[in-house]
């Protein structure tokens, strides 16, 4: 799945890192024991630079319960990084003015079903995968042979990245983020200085 923030993948692992849950334990903590909106713990996790927002004095900031602000609630923590990351990738790409009805998730991300699963439900759309996990070259390769062979796009869509047809996310219809989207654009927007 790409990444709009330069802190996807590595703050996702600084969260998991810092609250002991290995990959496995980072998935059931999204799917099992949390819920869409996260009783409104919220997590703007900008350990590092970034550049959507543009923040350059990155830092991590936790709204929520004590347990959850000082990182004593692992689970919280593994669904709050993961829905940060959604609704600022849904703020970010609002500009498009389309509404989703279906999203294709791709790299490495794109084998967590708990990521997924808060994709589908901020989105309020299906996210489908590839069979390809880390697929970030295979664009390129089909440019390539899309120029080079002259094969069409659409037949080397259909034979090399089609979606995966084993498992789709699909929006749970009770997640509401209303209450969690309007405080992330907040939050954001105080540190942007807006």
């Amino acid at each position: 799945m790409p990444d709009l923030l330069c802190n996807g993948s590595l703050a996702r692992e600084r969260v998991a890192e810092r609250v002991g849950l290995d990959w496995p334990s980072f998935e059931r903590a999204i799917l099992q024991e949390t819920q869409p909106g996260n009783q409104g713990a919220l997590l703007l996790p900008y350990f590092e630079a970034e550049m959507t927002p543009k923040l350059l004095s990155p830092a991590p900031h936790a709204f929520g319960d004590e347990e959850f602000v000082d990182f004593r609630a692992p689970a919280r923590a593994a669904r709050a990084v993961v829905e940060a990351q959604a609704l600022a990738m849904q703020r970010y790409s609002g500009w498009i003015g389309e509404r989703p009805s279906s999203i294709l998730a791709t790299g490495g991300a794109s084998r967590n079903r708990g990521i997924l699963q808060v994709v589908a439900d901020v989105f309020g759309a299906e996210v489908r995968t590839l069979e390809i996990g880390n697929s970030s070259a295979l664009g390129g390769a089909l440019r390539a042979a899309q120029a080079v062979g002259g094969h069409s796009w659409k037949e080397l869509f259909s034979a090399f990245a089609a979606p995966a047809g084993d498992w789709v996310a699909r929006p749970n219809r009770d997640a509401n983020y209303d209450a969690l989207r309007a405080r992330f654009a907040s939050e954001v927007d105080k540190l942007l200085g807006l």
